[in-house]
């Protein structure tokens, strides 16, 4: 996969999903929380394991595509960094979407049937095994897998009844049940990012470590990768 189509791809994460009205109803058994949340007011902050770098993210409210479906405004930010990046999200059949709010922003190409370019990042109520195309239409897309796995260690505590959504070789995504994001785990060599201050739900895990920019001149992940995090971070809440 080029580099331009892995920044298309995602970021991130981080997840969070709550029943609004941008949201398609999921069947659920009742009191079952989902893997994914996704509110206004949750925050979370990863520290990669590499160089202690932080990433802060939080869902601010929502607003409208250009087609009026409602979304999620997320708002992040690298280490002592003072821009504000922004992405979309919102819940539908079941999945967890980044989206674009017009269909010709950020000069994405055309995807066939997909003008928004729409990425299904993660499941709510996933099953083991579970597989799909991150982006329908395109024809490079990355696919994601759903494994469980009996707890996923963070920053911010021991989480159990995890799920692991892995996209191909590139990372795997670490979702708790009720919680959401936790962690992401990059597949080649270049660390983890953990999550060490989540507040979701009414609950808050673990604290906030000093915000830290990446280590040297240059940030460790290129463009594109940074990307990635940002949507599958986020994609983590």
């Amino acid at each position: 996969m080029s580099l331009k189509r892995f920044h298309h791809f995602v970021f991130t994460v981080l997840i969070i999903l709550s029943a609004s009205s941008c949201s398609d109803p999921v069947v659920n058994p009742p009191g079952d929380p989902p893997y994914v949340s996704l509110q206004t007011g949750d925050e979370r902050q990863f520290v990669l394991t590499t160089d202690s770098s932080t990433l802060l993210y939080r869902i601010t409210g929502t607003t409208k595509r250009s087609d009026s479906t409602l979304v999620f405004r997320s708002e992040w930010v690298y280490g002592t960094d003072t821009a504000i990046n922004v992405s979309y999200y919102f819940i539908r059949d079941g999945y967890f979407i980044a989206t674009d709010l017009d269909t010709t922003e950020q000069g994405h190409s055309a995807v066939p049937g997909n003008p928004f370019r729409e990425q299904k990042l993660a499941k709510l109520y996933p099953a083991n095994g579970d597989r799909w195309k991150s982006i329908d239409g395109d024809t490079s897309s990355i696919y994601f897998t759903a494994s469980f796995t009996d707890s996923t260690q963070t920053f911010a505590g021991r989480f159990s009844n995890c799920v692991c959504y892995s996209a191909g070789d590139i990372l795997k995504i670490f979702y708790a049940k009720g919680v959401g994001h936790i962690a992401s785990h990059f597949n080649q060599g270049e660390g983890k990012y953990l999550a060490s201050y989540i507040k979701t739900g009414g609950k808050v895990f673990g604290s906030k470590f000093p915000a830290k920019s990446p280590a040297g001149s240059e940030p460790l992940f290129t463009p594109s990768k940074r990307k990635l995090a940002e949507s599958l971070l986020l994609g983590a809440m």
